[in-house]
C-alpha cells in the first residue's frame, strides 16, 4: 500500500484590523512577495498578471478592508520556505488561512 503524501502545514485565524496591519508590516519587512490574486466574488479572480496596474500588498489589503474584493491570496517566500496566505472578508473580521507550500 502506498503512503499518502504529507499534508502541508496549515494555520488559520480571524484577524482584526490591528492584526491585519501587523501582518502587512511583517510581510513587507521580511518576505519576498511572489504573486497577489484578488477574489472578486463567486468564481471571479484577478491575478497580478491580469490586473490593469501592478497589484501591491498594501493596495490589495486596502481593497479587502474596504469590501471592494472578497479575498486576497498572497504567495511569498520567507524563512527559507514558500507560503500562501489566503485572506477572506467575513463579518467583523478577516479570515486568514496560511499554508506552507514546500515541504522539502
Amino acid at each position: 500500500m502506498t503512503e499518502a503524501p504529507p499534508r502541508a502545514p496549515m494555520y488559520s485565524a480571524d484577524l482584526d484590523d490591528e492584526t491585519l496591519e501587523a501582518l502587512y508590516r511583517d510581510l513587507s519587512a521580511s518576505a519576498e512577495v511572489l504573486d497577489i490574486t484578488l477574489r472578486l466574488g463567486p468564481g471571479g479572480m484577478l491575478s497580478e498578471a491580469d490586473a490593469p496596474a501592478r497589484l501591491n500588498l498594501e493596495e490589495a489589503l486596502r481593497l479587502l478592508q474596504t469590501g471592494k474584493v472578497k479575498g486576497v491570496r498572497v504567495r511569498y517566500r520567507a524563512e527559507e520556505a514558500q507560503w500562501e496566505d489566503t485572506l477572506l472578508a467575513q463579518p467583523g473580521s478577516i479570515r486568514l488561512v496560511r499554508i506552507r507550500q514546500d515541504l522539502g
